[in-house]
């Protein structure tokens, strides 16, 4: 990380005073051996008191500070390269020297070091820091706590490390200066990005519409029937063949459920048609896609431990719907007839086709796929032949509304598509 840092901040993070400076804020030191001692105050009682001198004082983006497996490791190496352990032991005689001076000053007597008087403060340093424990105590760690998810319980737990204060601190300069940089901006680093490639991890939702794959080969059978020179039925089946594999994924706690389908359609279908009178017709059409696949697409999302008007949930997959089916009656009058001038038609209709029953390419002037996939509607529409070979028609489509919910980021909602109009001349040559 730090290597990624410098790379995209270059002077500007080497040179940063609050990383790179000689305060407090910019550098660590461990605490070294403890110097214990005694002394008679003014007032005649027996005191103890300790002091120490702050050992391997760096900068915090000093990568040694992340080599060592403790503290006792970590300043026996530092003690360990030049002259170290020499200004060391300077220090502590000059520490010890201090603190004589001050309590001398307010009227303290017989200062004595436990265990008696130090004439070798390197030695004093070596053998102190060799009677530390291996392991930095757990008193000395630091609980650095990461995001939190939720446990088998529904409990929310923070995913947390426990590491020294060492290394802590280290970490604790970097994202410090990353969150000063670009003006405190809460956005993704751009420099960062530049760097790594704009890969940025993050956990969060993303909505995608459900899109019906295309069929590309179909097996279809269709019957007719007249019972009377003006009523008739049929019977319809559709079976797509040679599907593809195709794969949704829902959102389900921290993970996606996959569902995985190798067929598309198979539909079937009834329909009637009654001529009322010389110029009415009236017709009735029905049918159901009677797979899994369309059974997946009539379903919806769990939402889970969402109230009303609350916009926090958390997702438990989707759930399949019921057998999706479809429906249209309508009502033609008159007929457009490009070689007679004059001629005319006018018709309504009303549609119900349930998400996943169709498959596109409607077989209509009227609307678009949008208007019938999980739709229902109400179309009026005409037409009229001002000329021999010219066909002007219009067509209004309203009340098109959702026949079950969208998902949406705060959950799912009833809505409506807008009125549709379509106009077109059609010239035959």
């Amino acid at each position: 990380m730090f290597d990624l840092v410098k790379q995209a901040y270059g002077d500007v993070f080497t040179n940063d005073q609050g990383l790179n400076g000689s305060g407090l804020s910019s550098t660590y030191a461990a605490q070294g051996p403890i110097i214990r001692y005694t002394y008679i105050d003014k007032s005649g009682q027996q005191k103890q008191a300790e002091t120490y001198v702050g050992i391997g004082k760096i900068s915090v983006l000093d990568p040694s500070a992340l080599e060592a497996p403790s503290e006792k490791a970590y300043m026996e190496q530092w003690l360990n390269t030049g002259d170290n352990l020499e200004e060391t032991a300077k220090k502590y005689n000059t520490k010890w020297e201090s603190v004589q001076e001050e309590l001398v000053r307010k009227g303290a007597q017989d200062i004595q070091i436990q265990g008696g008087a130090v004439t070798n403060w390197q030695d004093f340093v070596s053998q102190g820091i060799a009677a530390m424990p291996d392991a930095t105590p757990i008193s000395n760690n630091i609980v650095i706590f990461g995001e939190s998810k939720k446990d088998e319980n529904g409990n929310y737990v923070p995913d947390m490390v426990e590491t020294s204060n060492r290394v802590s601190r280290y970490w604790s300069a970097l994202q410090n200066f990353l969150y000063q940089s670009d003006q405190y901006s809460a956005l993704p680093r751009e420099k960062l990005g530049n760097t790594v490639g704009l890969v940025v991890k993050v956990t969060g939702t993303v909505l995608q519409k459900d899109t019906i794959p295309a069929i590309e080969r179909a097996a279809y059978i269709q019957a007719r029937h007249s019972f009377s020179p003006d009523f008739g039925v049929m019977a319809w089946y559709l079976r797509s063949t040679g599907d593809d594999t195709h794969s949704f994924a829902a959102a389900h706690g921290d993970t996606n459920d996959i569902a995985s389908f190798d067929q598309l359609a198979n539909v079937f279908g009834i329909g009637a048609q009654w001529h009322v009178g010389d110029r009415a017709t009236v017709s009735l059409d029905y049918g159901q896609n009677r797979t899994d696949f369309g059974r997946y697409m009539n379903g919806g999302t769990i939402y889970e431990n969402h109230e009303a008007g609350n916009s926090t949930f958390d997702f438990g997959g989707r759930a399949s719907g019921g057998t999706p089916h479809f429906w249209v009656a309508r009502v033609d009058i008159g007929k457009s007839d490009t070689d007679r001038t004059g001629s005319w038609n006018a018709f309504a209709d009303y549609k119900y086709f349930q998400h996943g029953s169709t498959f596109g390419g409607n077989g209509t002037e009227g609307v678009p796929d949008r208007y019938l996939d999980g739709i229902k509607s109400f179309t009026v529409g005409g037409g009229y032949v001002p000329a021999k070979d010219i066909l002007l028609e219009a067509f209004y489509t309203f009340d098109a509304k959702g026949i079950g919910k969208r998902d949406t980021l705060y959950g799912s909602e009833n809505f409506s598509l807008g009125d549709y109009t379509r106009i077109q001349m059609t010239y035959r040559f």
